[in-house]
């Protein structure tokens, strides 16, 4: 990572690494210059998005993890003392700024609480700030497409497994068309990571469907016990010139 050009997190929910594999990303197979697989702190998005931004394990207790007063410095923090400006663009309920106070100079939230179109919402956002003025800037975009009910079409949702894999692939192609997008309007130099944040099951081979961690209802166990849930990906992408 450079501490010259302005870098960008676009964090695709829920996406785990087979999927992205099986998914058609013809943006990223033209643009990365590097695809791996990577791990996840968590199975589900608070915890592993602290992960990121403060690097902190998730095993912490609870009120240090959310403390606005844990003594390392986040990623925002240390990028700052570089002359960055930290942005944060998000869909997610969960990653908010009550959550991460003071971490970012500013944070966004598509508080219309539904996926259709958010995506759009997110990329105008980022593009009106962007364009503000020439100061370095560290971007994290978490984009909902990829979490079911994947485009907030819950009644189209199939039912099998499979079928919502090959729903949540058609998203993954979608959040690959909104990366050109951003990809167009940033700066040569900048570098883009592409990742998920966490994994997520499907309940044909999986057992049960999801990430949720907690007993159901019904006394099935969670989405725990497959390291599916923690088998996720990073892209990296430098715009040339």
């Amino acid at each position: 990572m450079s501490l010259k050009n302005d870098i960008i997190f676009f964090v695709m929910d829920s996406v785990r690494y087979d999927q992205f594999e099986k998914a058609r990303t013809p943006n990223i197979n033209e643009l990365a210059i590097e695809i791996q697989k990577s791990y996840s702190t968590s199975t589900w998005t608070l915890p592993s998005m602290h992960s990121i931004i403060r690097g902190i394990i998730p095993s912490i207790p609870k009120k240090t993890l959310f403390s606005e007063h844990v003594l390392y410095k986040t990623l925002p923090e240390k990028l700052k003392e570089y002359d960055y400006e930290s942005y944060a663009y998000s869909a997610n309920p969960v990653f908010i700024e009550k959550y991460f106070k003071g971490i970012f100079d500013k944070f966004w939230y598509d508080h219309t609480k539904t996926t259709v179109d958010s995506a759009n919402r997110l990329i105008r956002q980022f593009s009106n700030d962007y364009n503000e003025n020439g100061e370095l800037k560290f971007a994290v975009m978490l984009f909902m497409e990829t979490h079911h009910p994947y485009f907030g079409k819950p009644k189209s949702m199939p039912r099998t497994g499979e079928g919502r894999k090959e729903f949540q692939r058609d998203a993954i192609t979608y959040l690959d068309e909104k990366l050109k997008e951003i990809y167009d309007i940033v700066k040569i130099g900048t570098e883009l990571y592409v990742f998920s944040d966490h994994g997520e099951l499907f309940n044909d081979e999986d057992i049960v469907f999801g990430h949720d961690p907690r007993v159901r209802k019904d006394g099935r166990p969670g989405a725990i016990g497959s390291m599916k849930l923690m088998e996720v990906f990073t892209v990296k992408i430098i715009k040339g010139g």
